[in-house]
């Protein structure tokens, strides 16, 4: 293989590992959101707590 095969191949590779990245990163990406719309669709559900609920930590249980 002379220099300027090597060199165009180490190039292409460069390419196709940046494509594979940034595919990765946005599918993550959309993951995450797909993740916080259920989160805030989960907690819209949820009834509000009472007054005094959840201020307190039973340590002796």
């Amino acid at each position: 293989m002379d220099m300027m095969t090597s060199v165009a191949s180490m190039s292409m590779d460069i390419a196709a590992v940046k494509l594979q990245q940034g595919i990765q990163f946005s599918v993550a990406k959309k993951a995450m959101e797909t993740q916080d719309i259920a989160l805030k669709a989960m907690t819209e559900m949820m009834p509000p707590l009472q007054q005094g609920t959840g201020t307190y930590i039973d340590t002796y249980a």
